[in-house]
């Protein structure tokens, strides 16, 4: 993705009427899990969950190694197809 994307998804963020529940974030193909460890800092206080759907597990695992992604607590990750898990959803 782009800046121009990020900074897009980041802005709608400032609509969010934080005091009446939490957000869950769904992002759709994990990467390196570097956008979702940038939303668990970020956003902490207002994020009950962030889900992570991804196709390719090497890519999770990569994240895991070098670039801090972590799966746990309120950070969850899927192997799978994002468009078949919004689907079930």
């Amino acid at each position: 993705m782009t800046f121009e994307v990020y900074s897009a998804m980041l802005a709608s963020f400032g609509l969010q009427d934080f005091n009446k529940k939490k957000l869950k974030v769904l992002v759709c193909g994990t990467g390196a899990g570097v956008f979702s460890m940038f939303l668990k800092a970020q956003l902490h206080a207002w994020l009950e969950k962030v889900t992570t759907v991804d196709t390719n597990e090497s890519f999770v695992n990569l994240g895991k190694k070098y670039f801090g992604f972590v799966d746990g607590d309120n950070c969850e990750s899927i192997i799978g197809d994002a468009h078949d898990f919004v689907k079930a959803a």
